[in-house]
């Protein structure tokens, strides 16, 4: 059974290590924080390429947006409105012509007209204003008065502009809603003389009809993306197209669905910032192809894993190199222990056989007791030496077992009545109850050793005077060595400890030896070779019950003399 605790290092020598490893792991830890700012600033600046990328197909399709609705009206307009100079206060061109002149501007490929709702003229200093609908829905009167008010305001401030030239025609858009339902877009032609605004006509659709008109053309026949890195991928292919009105509902969407977040938002048209407005955002093989491998992936999650495995890494050689200490130590005092126990059987067969050498021992009695206590310390050194070739063949797994079934009583016998010399030094009663029809298949070597241990065991940590039982039965095809002592016992919690190498627990109130601590480790060690197993139990006297169990066993007919009985120990 273990006895002593084992010493622990020495913070002094632990020092250094800790420190080289903390500085290791200080290291590792700067190194993964350098590479996750590198990879970082990579991504962001990969993403803002994207992102310029996005603004400038958006300024492309603003600017192409602005130019077909600047094109379109001026072309109805400039038409509608030739070699006038002057309007009379009756007069109001047409809508019939507005919408011929339209039709025909439609059916031009480059050109793209939404059809008008219907057409306005403005006398500027009467502030006069006449409607004539035709193919669309007539405005109201609340409608006609905020047209009146907008071209008002309007074309004040144009009047108050000296530089603005408007001798010459010039065409003006104003973006307004109506009962917040269908956006206006109002395109006046003003025609002045002698640089003044005199009368503005023009005509007025909705911003669905131009969305519908428009728009899909757009997004289709604009180049949004130089055809250097698009080559020649439609832009379907590369992004998708949004418009929104100004109360954020949307009018027209291209059919793409699988966009990044890569994308930019800007008026739909320059002059009217707070009027629809177009979003435009890639798609994600737009940005492999933009970009050169497309955009870095985020290389956290590699990161946090080098870095928790080097954590890792550092705690476990901490971890091993304590561990080595320890055996170290261990070692040490296994060394001391085992030089210590060796010592005293040797002392005492030197003692004894100088007495014997030099004619010291007067009487034949004398000289009997001292060839037995020769002999009794010659086998407990023997036993000692074997425990030890044993604890080192198998730590080399260099062990091995060599099976016979046999009856396995006889050989307890022997055991047991050999190892009653060592039970009379400190007056220790064996008892033994066998059932001498287990045969099982085992190495007698290796029972013999295992027996020895759990006995030496038993009679070195426990009192003076006690009773050791010694039992052999068979349950469930296994034979079941028990044996018996009467001291501490093994606390729960250590019952598992006691049979790894070196482990030595307090010293029991009765136990008079130190002990290697590899008595135990040996005993694990062989049974396991058979296949058996090995437990610690509370004994009904209060002791400790070693239990060894031996797989393989059967009821035999073999049978020994003696057959169960007692055998006592004395002085």
């Amino acid at each position: 059974m273990a006895q002593r605790p084992t010493r622990p290092p020495t913070a002094a020598s632990a020092a250094p290590l800790v420190a080289v490893l903390l500085l290791t792991l200080g290291v590792v830890g700067a190194i993964t924080w350098v590479a996750w700012v590198s990879g970082s600033s990579h991504r962001e600046a990969a993403e803002d390429a994207l992102r310029d990328y996005a603004e400038f197909a958006a300024a492309n399709f603003t600017d192409a947006a602005g130019k077909t609705l600047y094109g379109g009206a001026m072309a109805i307009l400039s038409s509608v409105g030739a070699g006038t100079t002057n309007m009379e206060a009756n007069h109001i061109y047409p809508l019939d012509g507005l919408q011929k002149t339209a039709s025909d501007v439609r059916a031009w490929d480059w050109m793209y007209v939404p059809s008008p709702e219907y057409v306005f003229s403005y006398e500027v200093p009467a502030g006069a204003l006449r409607v004539q609908g035709g193919g669309g829905s007539f405005p109201g009167v609340a409608e006609q008065a905020r047209l009146r008010d907008s071209l008002s305001a309007s074309f004040d401030t144009v009047a108050g502009t000296a530089a603005v030239g408007m001798a010459s025609r010039s065409l003006y858009v104003i973006v307004d809603s109506v009962a917040n339902e269908t956006e206006i877009y109002l395109m006046a032609y003003v025609h002045g003389v002698g640089g003044t605004p005199d009368v503005v006509y023009g005509f007025a659709t909705t911003f669905r009809s131009y969305a519908q008109a428009v728009l899909p053309r757009l997004a289709e026949s604009t180049p949004l993306v130089p055809r250097s890195l698009s080559h020649g991928l439609p832009n379907d292919s590369l992004l998708g197209v949004t418009v929104m009105d100004q109360h954020d509902r949307e009018i027209y969407r291209s059919p793409v669905h699988d966009l990044t977040v890569y994308g930019a938002t800007q008026p739909l048209w320059r002059f009217a910032p707070k009027g629809p407005t177009v979003r435009i955002a890639l798609r994600p093989q737009a940005a492999d192809m933009l970009l050169r491998g497309g955009v870095p992936r985020t290389r956290l999650p590699l990161l946090v894993a080098l870095l928790l495995c080097a954590g890792a890494l550092v705690v476990a050689a901490f971890h091993l190199a304590r561990r080595a200490e320890d055996l170290a130590h261990l070692r040490a005092d296994f060394t001391s222990s085992v030089s210590h126990e060796l010592r005293t059987p040797l002392a005492q067969i030197v003692l004894f056989a100088e007495s014997l050498a030099y004619g010291r021992v007067a009487t034949e009695v004398a000289r009997s007791d001292a060839l037995r206590i020769i002999l009794r310390e010659a086998r407990r050194l023997g036993h000692l030496v074997d425990n030890v070739l044993l604890f080192s063949r198998t730590e080399r797994r260099g062990t091995h077992v060599s099976a016979q079934p046999r009856a396995l009583a006889p050989l307890v016998h022997e055991v047991v009545e050999s190892f009653v010399p060592l039970a009379r030094v400190r007056t220790c009663t064996v008892e033994q109850e066998l059932d001498d029809r287990v045969i099982v298949p085992v190495d007698e070597g290796a029972v013999r050793q295992i027996l020895l241990n759990l006995l030496d065991n038993a009679v070195k940590y426990g009192p003076d005077g006690q009773t050791v039982r010694v039992s052999l039965t068979l349950e469930r095809g296994r034979a079941v060595l028990c044996v018996d002592d009467e001291g501490d016992g093994v606390p729960l919690t250590e019952s598992q400890r006691i049979w790894d190498p070196f482990v030595r627990l307090h010293s029991g109130e009765y136990s008079v030896a130190t002990g290697s601590g590899i008595g135990l480790s040996v005993v694990r060690q062989l049974v396991t070779l058979h296949g058996g197993t090995c437990r610690v139990d509370r004994a009904p006297s209060g002791g400790a019950r070693f239990v060894v169990e031996l797989p393989g066993a059967r009821v035999g007919s073999i049978s020994f003399e003696g057959g169960t009985h007692d055998l006592v120990a004395r002085r």
